[in-house]
């Protein structure tokens, strides 16, 4: 009888340790599925709120997934200015609507249907230079703006000045520009001021005329180097200048 007892008591202990085991599993499994689901949704969440505080550009890396729509990876590069960001270093992707003509095969057409090929012009990895000339000062002899890139927007660029097509010097935009930090991944040191000397821009100097000044920024790739050709700042022209 008490064989009969002992031996009872030993099954239902197993069965008991047996039990246990499996809900601690499930448990386990329930707790790795809540936390993974969990940082779905805040990675998710993050593009549409840290936008607010937060600088992002994008790291060159793309890709079509399952639903054909054309996605773009971006890094949070710092804060904003009087913002606290906490997602400096994180990476997230955004896509287009599903069925992006930039995912779905082109038609096959016959050769003669083929518009032809243009080389592309020279844009380093997906943007080309941008900036302003802010202003001109005749009695300085001299022109101030910003220009940058944002392939590489800690590179400070060289920018050109020219009249007429006539070259008058060129200077490195890296001043400190905090108002256009937000235009340039936030970074602020791509401002420029420029004197011009007798040597290189005599013809500023000859006081018959008011003239236009034009600025290229050049361009370059997402390791900061010269990546070739440059581009027209936005507002190249509307400013003149007489020094004489």
């Amino acid at each position: 009888m008490n064989d009969k007892l002992a031996k009872k008591k030993i099954e239902e202990h197993t069965n008991l340790k047996f039990f246990l085991i499996i809900f601690l599993s499930l448990l386990v499994i329930l707790g790795v599925a809540w936390y993974v689901n969990r940082y779905s949704e805040r990675s998710s969440a993050i593009a549409p709120n840290y936008g607010r505080s937060c600088y992002f550009r994008p790291t060159g890396n793309t890709e079509c997934n399952a639903n054909k729509a054309f996605c773009t990876e971006y890094i949070v590069t710092g804060p904003k200015p009087g913002r606290n960001c906490s997602y400096i270093g994180l990476k997230f992707w955004s896509c287009s609507n599903p069925n992006d003509e930039k995912c779905l095969l082109p038609k096959p057409t016959k050769d003669k249907d083929k518009p032809p090929t243009a080389a592309p012009p020279p844009t380093g990895d997906n943007y080309a230079p941008k900036g302003y000339i802010d202003g001109t000062s005749g009695s300085n002899c001299s022109v101030s703006g910003w220009a940058c890139d944002l392939d590489s927007p800690k590179t400070a660029l060289k920018v050109y000045f020219s009249s007429e097509r006539r070259s008058l010097g060129s200077v490195v935009a890296n001043q400190s520009r905090p108002d256009v930090a937000s235009d340039c991944g936030g970074y602020p040191g791509h401002g420029y001021y420029y004197q011009f000397n007798r040597t290189e821009a005599g013809i500023l100097f000859s006081g018959e005329d008011d003239w236009p000044i034009d600025a290229d920024a050049q361009n370059v790739n997402s390791k900061g180097r010269p990546a070739g050709g440059t581009n027209d700042l936005k507002n190249s022209s509307k400013f003149t200048i007489n020094c004489g």
